[in-house]
């Protein structure tokens, strides 16, 4: 982004990208130290780790 900017393009034409393959990494434990759950969408591409 930061490339396009400085080759003279405004950031407002500029649209943020993001990567839909990613994961999302959570530890059980700490979800339950933080009383947090997780939505089904995001659990079902969550890694847990220890």
């Amino acid at each position: 982004m930061a490339l396009k900017i400085l080759a003279g393009e405004k950031p407002e034409n500029i649209f943020p990208v993001t990567d839909d393959l990613g994961k999302y990494m959570f530890s059980q434990q700490g979800l339950a130290k933080w009383n947090i759950s997780l939505p089904k969408e995001i659990e079902k591409n969550t890694l847990w780790v220890k």
